[in-house]
């Protein structure tokens, strides 16, 4: 086995009660696409939207990087407003000096505007196969219901989850609707993998590259 420096993740829905949560391992030698991957799939979404992770320095004056996924319609813009590529940076760059970082979030969804806070629980330099990782270790709530309407869509959904009143629910996402205060940590690592694959594939394995 090799020695790999491997990063323990606290991620947490900003601004949604009760926290919908999970903590993870993740191989800083990962491209940022790939943690990407690996929050999208461990929250339940499908990957069919784009992504972004912000971070807040102190570097001597209040600094903001952007990492997102370049779009060839979009590269001027991408490169005139500074940002990075989350293809070829990899989670060592942006979460390996924490005296430096006041803050880190990651956003999947423009419209639904899914906003997470990632915090560094620690990192280690282990000899590990790295077919053990990425995991989840541990995770409250379900996760997220892809296209239901954000934060206030959440909620909505989450009290007619509460009073059995999803006839609408039914007609849209079927008979198996999920409680989203329940989480399930064998099934997410059974699916983890494979998901994750699943929305690499959707965002890499395309002509736009």
């Amino acid at each position: 086995m090799a020695t790999h420096n491997i990063y323990e993740l606290d991620v947490t829905l900003k601004d949604f009660k009760p926290t919908i949560t999970r903590t993870l391992l993740i191989n800083g030698e990962r491209t940022l696409a790939y943690l990407a991957y690996t929050l999208i799939a461990s929250f339940e979404l499908y990957g069919s939207h784009l992504f972004e992770f912000n971070q807040d320095l102190d570097i001597g004056r209040p600094t903001t990087l952007t990492y997102a996924f370049p779009i060839p319609d979009n590269l001027e813009s991408f490169v005139e407003e500074g940002h990075q590529s989350v293809l070829s940076t990899k989670v060592n760059s942006l979460l390996g000096h924490p005296e430096l970082t006041k803050q880190t979030n990651f956003v999947y969804d423009y419209g639904d505007y899914w906003e997470f806070d990632l915090k560094v629980k620690s990192v280690q330099t282990q000899d590990i196969s790295l077919k053990q990782i990425p995991t989840i270790l541990a995770g409250q709530g379900f996760g997220l219901i892809e296209d239901i309407g954000g934060l206030g869509g959440l909620q909505e959904y989450a009290t007619a989850y509460k009073a059995g009143n999803l006839d609408r629910y039914h007609e849209w996402l079927g008979d198996d609707l999920p409680d989203i205060g329940s989480f399930d940590i064998e099934m997410a690592n059974k699916k983890l993998k494979p998901e994750i694959s699943l929305i690499k594939g959707q965002h890499e394995d395309i002509d736009w590259l």
